[in-house]
């Protein structure tokens, strides 16, 4: 299947934050788990310009029914939202099919 989330979307050319901060900046990005790929390109692209990236969920394995091991949704759970929460800068790569959890989740941490 191929990733619908164009070019402009996806800080194809991260700008230079440091009208905000000086240094690096911490970004976190959230999207369906899908689009992996596109969320590490774009990790490289940051990491290239001198940014960091505030907790990496594109190496957790995937798994569903998340039932089928509440404790490890439960860990993984709680990185994303430390990972949110201690960002500079959140990203939400959405797409047609995403659903209403990661805006939600963007709502809660502005």
């Amino acid at each position: 299947m191929e990733n619908n989330i164009s070019e402009a979307s996806v800080l194809s050319s991260p700008r230079d934050f440091s009208f905000k901060k000086k240094g690096s900046m911490k970004f976190y990005i959230a999207a369906r788990f899908d689009n992996k790929d596109k969320v590490k390109e774009i990790y490289n692209k940051l990491k290239e310009k001198g940014h960091d990236v505030h907790t990496d969920w594109t190496v957790h394995p995937p798994f569903y029914p998340y039932s089928s091991d509440p404790a490890l949704c439960e860990k993984f759970s709680e990185e994303d939202i430390k990972g949110a929460m201690g960002c500079d800068v959140f990203v939400l790569l959405a797409d047609e099919h995403s659903n209403g959890t990661a805006i939600i989740m963007a709502e809660e941490c502005s």
